[in-house]
């Protein structure tokens, strides 16, 4: 009979992997984000629209959820306007109200790259694939230590082959042992 060890410590180095390449993907949105932020100036803004989106879903196409993404416009620091929608979008119901005023930042380099000023529009990607790393390397690591674990009590003393450096290469015969 099989142990399921080493199926174990395979599943759990794949989340740990998972849970690392999120990492590796959450370090690559902070830099790109706080490099915007090097980058970008403050502006008042006004919701003028939103864009919709409609999502199904994939099992059974009939739980459909629409989600709004502001659109503002706001003025540069030359007062040229520009209109931009936000990269963050809620369901059911839009956040904002048309005509509301809103903090906006926008990359003076390049003025129509911007976006609300919000922690989540800033931050939730950093936090939620960071988070989510985390908890993938935390699991696969502790699944991967287990499943070796499991493999090594599974081999035990005296079961490695002679030669191998292992406990097999005790000689095991008592007249030896006591001589």
């Amino acid at each position: 009979r099989r142990s399921p060890a080493p199926v174990v410590f395979v599943v759990g180095a794949f989340f740990a992997v998972l849970g690392g390449a999120m990492l590796f993907a959450a370090d690559k949105l902070y830099l790109k984000e706080r490099e915007f932020l090097a980058h970008s100036e403050r502006a008042v803004g006004t919701v003028v629209d939103f864009q919709q989106s409609v999502v199904s879903n994939n099992r059974t196409h009939y739980e459909r959820r629409t989600y709004y993404a502001p659109v503002f416009i706001f003025a540069d620091r030359s007062g040229q306007t520009r209109r931009a929608t936000s990269k963050t979008s809620q369901g059911d119901k839009p956040g904002y109200a048309v005509g509301q005023t809103v903090s906006v930042l926008y990359n003076r380099d390049r003025p129509d790259e911007a976006e609300l000023d919000t922690f989540f529009a800033s931050w939730g990607g950093v936090t939620i694939l960071g988070g989510m790393g985390v908890v993938f390397c935390a699991f696969g690591g502790a699944v991967a230590v287990n499943g070796l674990r499991g493999m090594i009590r599974r081999k035990g003393p005296g079961q490695n082959p002679p030669g191998s450096g292992g406990s097999g290469d005790v000689p095991r015969d008592p007249a030896i042992l006591s001589g």
